[in-house]
């Protein structure tokens, strides 16, 4: 059995990738505010069209970040 063409593979399902991967950082900026303030209000707001040069807005209290991600992949 041949080995799998990870490259490819992520090429073919690059809204996948970028959504387990918009998901993956959401639980982990919300894993580490939980372990400060467990009540920290947190709202989360995305676009479906990455036309504005940000994926997801995050606001916790007063502030707000506009947030662009980016991923690669090494080898």
């Amino acid at each position: 059995m041949p080995a799998p063409d990870f490259a490819r593979a992520i090429q073919a399902h690059s809204h996948r990738v970028e959504a387990i991967l918009k998901h993956a950082f959401l639980w982990r900026l919300y894993s580490e505010l939980w372990q400060r303030q467990p009540n920290t209000k947190v709202l989360v707001f995305e676009s479906e069209i990455d036309d504005s040069g940000f994926d997801v807005v995050v606001s916790v209290g007063t502030y707000t970040r506009h947030i662009q991600l980016k991923s690669s992949m090494v080898g």
